[in-house]
């Protein structure tokens, strides 16, 4: 495939590395990387919903907050200071969701990866044939990666 890259008066390219990785003779290797991944993902979905729950909470502190005893005969400077503590707990608020978020965003993408190696564990047969690929190369007018399973 060296050749192939090779244009017409260009100078020959370089052989690309090959790199032929079968599955690894000890295969709960695998199934060990989609269970952690797996623990670690539902970990964090977890921490998600504890950030939810925060997040609820600190609004219902808001939202509790009675504009009428705002005005009872409270100075200016505690009024201030009032309007202060009120800000800061929207601010905290909006950090709990935008963790909460982002946990359910990587505890999902991190379950997801778990539950596909243990499937893709779970597909290899003893067949000598099945395993996974490596390939990549590197040539002054680019290169490739590639990735290819045999089940």
């Amino acid at each position: 495939w060296a050749a192939a890259l090779q244009e017409e008066g260009d100078a020959p390219v370089a052989q690309g590395i090959d790199l032929d990785v079968d599955a690894p003779d000890d295969e709960s290797n695998l199934a060990a990387w989609g269970w952690t991944a797996a623990g670690v993902g539902v970990a964090t979905l977890a921490l998600g919903g504890v950030m939810s729950f925060m997040q609820a909470s600190v609004t219902d502190e808001i939202n509790s907050f009675s504009r009428a005893e705002e005005g009872q005969g409270r100075s200016e400077e505690e009024l201030n200071s009032l309007r202060a503590e009120l800000d800061t707990k929207r601010n905290d608020a909006q950090n709990y969701y935008r963790a909460a978020m982002g946990s359910y965003i990587a505890g999902g993408v991190l379950t997801a990866a778990g539950v596909g190696l243990m499937v893709f564990h779970g597909m290899q047969g003893g067949d000598a044939d099945e395993g996974l690929s490596f390939q990549g190369a590197i040539s002054p007018n680019g290169g490739f990666v590639g990735v290819s399973g045999r089940f």
